[in-house]
């Protein structure tokens, strides 16, 4: 749980920033998981960081 999602309202803004882009040079083609993002609620100014998908690339 991430107490400043949860804070959030239909509408919000956020200002979303990729943090980090995996090495996926041995991941299925297309496999682009596992990226990083940093987010800020416009709104409440609370930010979190989190993955794009439960798993990196090529993982299952």
């Amino acid at each position: 749980m991430v107490p400043a999602i949860h804070s959030s309202r239909e509408g919000d803004a956020v200002e979303l920033c990729l943090s980090l882009l995996p090495d996926c040079s041995g991941a299925p083609r297309g496999d682009g998981r596992g990226r990083i993002n940093r987010a800020r609620h416009l709104r409440t100014g609370g930010a979190w960081t989190l993955p794009d998908s439960q798993h990196s690339c090529g993982g299952a």
